[in-house]
């Protein structure tokens, strides 16, 4: 769902209270803090913000993709300081081994320039199912596992 910022954002894009813009379906999260910018690329104030759970595949992959995809839109958005991006994902969407590890989840942003995905720096909680990473611009990212092996299509 979009989330309205205008009201929460001096005339230079800068919020004014802390911000938490969350997908439809619960499992992507975006937190930002007060004072930070959210900016287009022509560095004009953005108002309104949403996370969209989408279906994406890259055209040549060696990741396996947990669960949808998350796209913050719009495009082009810059965020300063970072906003923490979270991804919840569940065990039971991962293939097990030897097809992939899975004690080593990966945060993936798709390169749409390549149609791949580029892993990030990011922190998880394997108990959880958590990956939380700073991100600066908006995009599109999921869950990924590196592939040992071609999971079998059922």
């Amino acid at each position: 769902m979009m989330v309205d910022l205008a009201q929460r954002m001096d005339e230079n894009g800068r919020l004014k209270e802390d911000i938490e813009v969350v997908s439809s379906d619960g499992n992507a999260k975006l937190n930002f803090s007060k004072g930070a910018s959210i900016l287009d690329s022509n560095h004009k104030p953005v108002y309104a913000l949403e996370i969209r759970p989408i279906s994406i595949k890259a055209s040549k992959t060696d990741f396996y993709q947990v669960g949808w995809a998350y796209s913050i839109e719009p495009e082009g958005v810059v965020f300063d300081p970072p906003a923490k991006l979270t991804l919840l994902y569940s065990s039971e969407n991962i293939p097990p081994e030897p097809y992939v590890n899975p004690r080593k989840p990966i945060l993936g942003r798709f390169n749409a320039a390549k149609k791949a995905w580029e892993k990030l720096g990011m922190d998880v909680d394997l108990d959880l199912n958590i990956i939380t990473a700073d991100v600066a611009k908006s995009g599109i990212f999921n869950v990924l596992f590196h592939l040992n092996l071609p999971v079998p299509l059922s």
